[in-house]
This record gives structure tokens, C-alpha cells and sequence, in this order.
């Protein structure tokens, strides 16, 4: 049971020097051997010790990528909602690589909204491994009062794969499975709202 215990010490020792991502899976792993591991207490809580480090380390990553993703987030839509309006187009629509951040989303729509305030958002990202698609749209009051609203948008682009959506005229969220749909949910949400604004 000892030697058990200190090769199971060793091998979460060793996974300190691996990247946050490896780290992650690794930890998953030895907290299940861990648990089952029929190992000496003393043996058992160095190895639990020093995972509950490593978990402080991965949500550190976790919270500095999710703020990178929002200012990264936050930049572009900014930039194509500018865009969209110097070129006087009635709405605008852009796919950001930010996973399955609905929270980054979420500011991008809010600050491209602040900047151009007459004109309906509408954002994508996908993140390829979980096969996730997230939309966040973000209508003015003045298109909502002619019919258009932020729900309907996205329902209508994730409708292509099974998806759903909701929320406030004004601001709606929604995912699906299906990452490879991209492309066909910004068609069918293009074909929306020009259809709907003209």
C-alpha cells in the first residue's frame, strides 16, 4: 500500500510541470485514483494537498483566459459593428473566437451596442471540441417596436441545428450542438433579418 501511495505522489508530483490544459485532464484522472487508491492517510492527503494547489493554478488560468476572451471579444465586435455602420448596413453580424464564452458574448454585444446604438448584433462562436455553437443578439428598442427582436433572431440562426434561445426583446442568447453549422446559422440569421429590416 505504501509503495501504491508513493508512485501515486510521484505521478501528481510530475503533473505540476505539465501545461493548464494536460494539467487539467491529469488532475480529473488521480482524483479518481485517489479516491479508490487503497494508500496510507498520510500518503492520501499529500497527493489531495497538492491537487487542491493545482486546482487554485488551473482556475487562475481559467479566470485570466476568460478575461482575455472578453477583451478580445469586446475589440472585434466593436470593430464590426463600426464597420457595419460607416458601410450603412441594417444590421450587423460576426463570428468571434471565443469557445463557448456566452459571458464574453455577452460584453461584446453590450459595448458594440454602446458604440453603434441604432443597430441590431448579432454574434457566433463555436467551440469545436465541446461541438457547442453560442449566438447573443442585441436589438434597439426602435427595431424591436418595428417587430424585430433579439429572441426571434437567434431562435431563426439556430434553428439550422436543433438549437435554442431566448431572453429580452432587446437581448437574447442561445446554443446548439453542431459547431460545423456555423455557417448555415449566420446564412439563416442573415436571411432573417434582411428580410425582417431590408
Amino acid at each position: 500500500a505504501t509503495a501504491a501511495g508513493e508512485a501515486l505522489l510521484a505521478r501528481t508530483e510530475k503533473a505540476g510541470s505539465l501545461p493548464v490544459a494536460e494539467l487539467e485532464k491529469e488532475c480529473s484522472q488521480l482524483k479518481v485514483a485517489v479516491a479508490t487508491a487503497v494508500i496510507p492517510a498520510s500518503l492520501k492527503a499529500r497527493v489531495n494537498d497538492t491537487l487542491a494547489q493545482y486546482s487554485k493554478r488551473i482556475l487562475e488560468a481559467q479566470k485570466k483566459a476568460a478575461a482575455e476572451n472578453k477583451k478580445k471579444a469586446v475589440a472585434a465586435a466593436v470593430a464590426e459593428a463600426s464597420k457595419a455602420a460607416a458601410a450603412g448596413a441594417k444590421f450587423c453580424m460576426a463570428q468571434l473566437e471565443v469557445g463557448a464564452d456566452s459571458k464574453a458574448l455577452g460584453e461584446a454585444i453590450g459595448a458594440a451596442q454602446k458604440q453603434e446604438k441604432d443597430l441590431p448584433i448579432i454574434l457566433f462562436s463555436v467551440d469545436a471540441g465541446k461541438d457547442r455553437l453560442v449566438a447573443y443578439a442585441g436589438c434597439d428598442k426602435a427595431a424591436v417596436g418595428g417587430g424585430f427582436d433579439a429572441p426571434t433572431w437567434v431562435r431563426t440562426a439556430l434553428a439550422v441545428c436543433g438549437g435554442k434561445g431566448g431572453g429580452k426583446p432587446v437581448l437574447a442568447q442561445g446554443q446548439a450542438a453542431g459547431a460545423g453549422k456555423v455557417k448555415e446559422a449566420m446564412e439563416a440569421a442573415r436571411a432573417f433579418a434582411s428580410e425582417k429590416l431590408g
